[in-house]
């Protein structure tokens, strides 16, 4: 019973709460129950299926190495990662263990190139930064070593991703780079001959962050020039194309604050947040790409010298968010009329309720929403297609305390995963079909759990994270056909004897299959296909759970067994 016991610890207490309380129940007014058939039980009642498959061990030990992912290309999925050879640089994987490699070596040795804010991709290229000694180079990468290489050198201030300052657009990345004091639109083909300058703004040294946009076939974006300070601009990609559409606060003066250029279109025109006098503050504006269509949408807060400070949220192509942040937040949409510019949530005569809109995703007939409110946190809400009804999904982390993690959820089908935290479970992934019940813990991270990343590439989900304190943040690939939300029901494959020896015999229900045997660190231990229904466990193979998964033409099943 050694072994199983040690394996009976991998579930922690944490885990027991997850499952329903009348095994828990019956399990603690039975005292002949063992160790062994309390497992088997405890499998049977948890929420979650742990089906996961370890892509690679990139630092054994305890240690996690995996430092920041930066986004997809046609090879792999990119990211950062330290290790004693090489320091802190790009690799890619394909989801192999062979496929999940050093990328490339871009500071020779030990020293690092290490990662910055500012990676763009279509899924196809990957345009980055990379810090070469103190000063930071573009890069592209189509996953593969041969397609990775420099594009240009950066001499001062860099662009920041959170600014939205890359975009792609007419098949090529645009991307703004403050230089010399200045900033300038630059656009690439991904090779170093096509990385050229189309527009250099004469800002008198702003440095400011320049979000770009893309409209009706155009580029919208803020840039500054002396006579007009940062105002309204538009672009078709080419210098001659690059011209000024609106001096919003006539004269020197900008009408834009640095920090807030970012746009969204709804109702066929486009919506940011600028001021067009001393008195007005910072409100929300509107343009339909020409001079006299671009002017004041709605002050929210009327009252003189005093700003509503829209922040922008893009929403989606019928409907806006934003956030103001004058006496205490709120969170707003808007389908381009004032009569459907309201707050999200109705906070009634409550004004101190704070309510800030993050992001959304479509989701089924729907959307899922990141929202904040003072009485639930940071949480996943529930909305229609015009983010109207919106409804908390779960209080994954009860009370005021906020569940966000990464941010980031993705709709799969009929259901979506995303990373949240909860006070007791700490970090997990997740899984919901849009209702309060079904969501639910689908793999539990352990408490040493650094630099969680939720990652999709080629319709397959990967992971990074820990699942033992012993092994560190490692890179896993999270299989999702079985998410614990559907009902129980007939298994195809029934096999026996379960629990089973090793050295001895499984009998598969079905005499012609093929199988794969996984431990609880989602290693392959074992794979072949069955001899008239049965397939032989090895000696070597220590005593503990397992899963199995089992195929044929029919049906692929995957189940929980234990090795004596």
């Amino acid at each position: 019973m050694t072994n199983l016991s040690t394996e009976f610890t991998l579930f922690t207490k944490k885990t027991l709460e997850i499952c329903s309380e009348t095994l828990k129940n019956y399990v603690y007014c039975n005292k002949k129950m063992n160790n062994r058939l309390f497992l088997i039980l405890l499998l049977m009642y948890c929420s979650s299926s742990h089906a996961q498959r370890l892509v690679k061990d990139l630092t054994p030990g305890v240690g996690g190495t995996f430092t920041s992912y930066m986004g997809n290309t046609k090879h792999g999925f990119i990211f950062y990662n330290t290790d004693n050879q090489y320091g802190t640089e790009p690799w890619v994987s394909d989801g192999t263990e062979t496929g999940t490699k050093l990328l490339k070596d871009i500071v020779p040795g030990q020293t690092s190139s290490e990662a910055s804010d500012f990676s763009y991709s279509n899924d196809s290229l990957l345009f980055f930064l990379a810090n070469e000694m103190g000063k930071y180079k573009l890069w592209r990468t189509d996953g593969s070593s041969e397609g990775t290489f420099k594009l240009f050198d950066f001499d001062s201030k860099l662009p920041v991703k959170s600014y939205d300052e890359g975009i792609f657009y007419n098949g090529k990345f645009y991307f703004n780079y403050p230089h010399g004091g200045k900033n300038s639109l630059w656009s690439s083909d991904g090779s170093v001959a096509g990385t050229q300058l189309v527009y250099d703004f004469n800002d008198s040294g702003m440095n400011a962050r320049i979000a770009l946009n893309e409209w009706r076939g155009e580029l919208m974006f803020f840039a500054g020039d002396t006579a007009h300070g940062m105002e309204l601009w538009r672009s078709n990609g080419t210098t001659a194309g690059t011209s000024f559409v609106k001096d919003i606060y006539p004269g020197k003066k900008s009408s834009v604050q640095l920090s807030r250029t970012k746009m969204a279109a709804a109702d066929g025109r486009m919506f940011f947040a600028a001021i067009s006098d001393d008195v007005s503050g910072y409100e929300l504006f509107v343009t339909d790409g020409t001079e006299s269509g671009t002017k004041l949408f709605i002050d929210l807060n009327p009252k003189p010298y005093i700003s509503s400070y829209p922040a922008i949220v893009k929403g989606n192509d019928s409907v806006i968010l934003f956030n103001t942040q004058s006496n205490v937040g709120k969170a707003w949409k808007s389908d381009g009329t004032i009569k459907n510019t309201k707050p999200i949530i109705e906070t009634g005569k409550d004004s101190n309720k704070i309510t800030l809109v993050y992001n959304t995703f479509p989701f089924k007939d729907g959307n899922l929403m990141y929202l904040y409110t003072t009485e639930f946190g940071t949480e996943l809400y529930t909305c229609d297609l015009l983010l109207n009804n919106v409804e908390i999904l779960k209080d994954i982390n009860p009370g005021f305390n906020s569940s966000f993690s990464e941010g980031i959820c993705y709709p799969s089908g009929n259901k979506a995963y995303f990373l949240a935290f909860n006070n007791m479970l700490g970090d997990a992934i997740w899984v919901t079909d849009g209702t309060n019940d079904n969501t639910l813990v689908y793999l539990e991270l352990a408490s040493n759990s650094v630099n969680e990343y939720l990652i999709k590439w080629n319709n397959r989900f990967f992971f990074a994270g820990s699942l033992d304190i012993n092994i560190g943040t490692e890179l896993y690939e999270l299989i999702i056909e079985n998410t614990g939300i559907e009902k129980s029901t007939v298994n195809t494959f029934n096999l026996y004897p379960n629990p089973v020896k090793a050295g001895k015999f499984l009998a598969i229900s079905e005499p012609v299959c093929t199988y794969q045997l996984h431990n609880t660190l989602g290693q392959l231990v074992l794979e072949g296909e069955t001899t008239e229904g049965k397939c032989l466990i090895p000696e070597k193979l220590s005593a503990g759970m397992y899963t199995i998964t089992i195929q044929n033409e029919q049906a692929t099943q995957t189940s929980l067994i234990v090795i004596e």
